[in-house]
């Protein structure tokens, strides 16, 4: 009799709580009327290919397709559980060339190129790669520098 009473316990407090789990969930849920696809929606003149809701007013569209028409990239921070539209990424690497004047030496105690902001001595391995056309020729670090010109690393002048 008292297992019996017990199975009774457990079932009432078992039945108790998927009871009130299902009352809980209906608490968070609800249930709304949506248009599906009412709205054509273009980004500069292209039509956005995904579904969008009308709903009491607004349109709610997809944030990923309307991102990537604009050259955007989506970002999703699961911590916050936030979604982002972010500038993609491009990496431009430009190499600022040092000013030189019309008015190039063809001798000197250093050599540089006109296509980089890098000096080196005339027995650099680099230096040696310079085509004579590009070289312009400094007869100081103070004045290669003054000019905008680094110094090598390999040969360190």
């Amino acid at each position: 009799m008292k297992s019996e009473f017990r199975g009774f316990i457990i079932g009432v407090i078992l039945s108790c709580i998927l009871l009130s789990s299902v009352v809980f969930a209906d608490g968070i849920g609800k249930k709304i009327d949506v248009v599906f696809n009412k709205v054509n929606i273009t980004v500069n003149g292209g039509m956005v290919e995904g579904d969008n809701i009308l709903f009491d007013g607004t349109t709610y569209v997809p944030l990923r397709k309307i991102a990537e028409m604009l050259d955007k990239e989506v970002g999703w921070d699961n911590s916050t559980n936030t979604a982002s539209i972010n500038d993609k990424n491009k990496t431009v690497n430009v190499l600022p060339l040092p000013i030189v004047s019309q008015n190039i030496k063809t001798d000197g105690v250093y050599v540089g190129t006109t296509q980089s902001d890098k000096y080196h001595k005339p027995t650099c391995r680099w230096a040696e790669k310079i085509l004579k056309e590009n070289e312009i020729w400094f007869d100081s670090k103070e004045e290669a520098q003054e000019k905008g010109y680094k110094p090598c690393g390999v040969c360190k002048p």
